[in-house]
Order: structure tokens, then sequence, then C-alpha cells
């Protein structure tokens, strides 16, 4: 058994299946009911609330966000341009704790210098990045 939460169950064929789970636990079987568990590495759950500085930056024409939960949240990444308008929303809705990458393609964006802000519950952050055509 297991004490982690199990989030999918998949089974090739009566015998062979695979259930995976939080914090990387991944259980499988080959006689239809055994299981053994495959530790991943380094699969710790953030300690905190951190948005990374994108890379690359300055960029063109997409650029990557990283960013940690510590614990689940409703969450909102926005960019802004420098007059303060919203230009996209690249992710919104129920995170589970965990670290997250989002692309930015801005391939129809005008050079310049744009904000990211994340919000997740009642915590902000706000970085900046710069687009170079």
């Amino acid at each position: 058994g297991t004490a982690k939460t199990l989030n999918a169950v998949s089974f090739a064929d009566a015998g062979h299946g695979w259930a995976a789970g939080a914090v990387g636990t991944i259980l499988g079987t080959v006689n239809g009911g055994t299981t053994g568990v495959e530790p991943l590495p380094d699969l710790a759950l953030p300690e905190r609330f951190v948005l990374e500085q994108n890379y690359p930056n300055p960029f063109n024409p997409a650029t990557s966000i990283r960013f940690q939960l510590s614990d689940a949240e409703t969450v909102s990444l926005t960019v802004y341009n420098a007059l303060g308008q919203q230009v996209a929303t690249l992710a919104q809705g129920r995170y589970a704790a965990g670290t997250y990458q989002v692309t930015w393609q801005a391939e129809h964006a005008a050079s310049g210098v744009y904000f990211y802000r994340l919000q997740a519950g009642n915590q902000v952050q706000i970085r900046k990045m710069t687009l170079l055509r």
C-alpha cells in the first residue's frame, strides 16, 4: 500500500498496470496486483512561493517563466506592457503545490519592457522582462 495520493491508474492488460501519485509516487504491477514503488529524484515540494526570472531575458520570440507553490492555490500569471495594459494571461486556475513552467510565445508583441505578475491566493510577485526584436 501507499500513504500517498494516487492521481491516475492505467492497465495495459489484465496483469500489467501503473498508478501515478503525489510527490513522484509511481506504483507498478506485472502480476495484476502486487505493487512496487519507484522513487523519482529530487521531487520535494517547494517550501515557499517563488516567481523566478524568465529565461532567456532578453528574449525573442519566446521565453519561459517558472514558479513554485508551497500550497495548493488559485493562480493567475499575467503579462503587462510598460503602459500597464494586460497583454497575455499565461496561467489561470487552481494549481497543486509544486513547480511549474510556462512559455510565453510573444511573436505578435512589440519590442520593449514587459512585466509578469503571479498571484497565488493573497501572495503576489512581479518581475520584469525584455523582448528584443
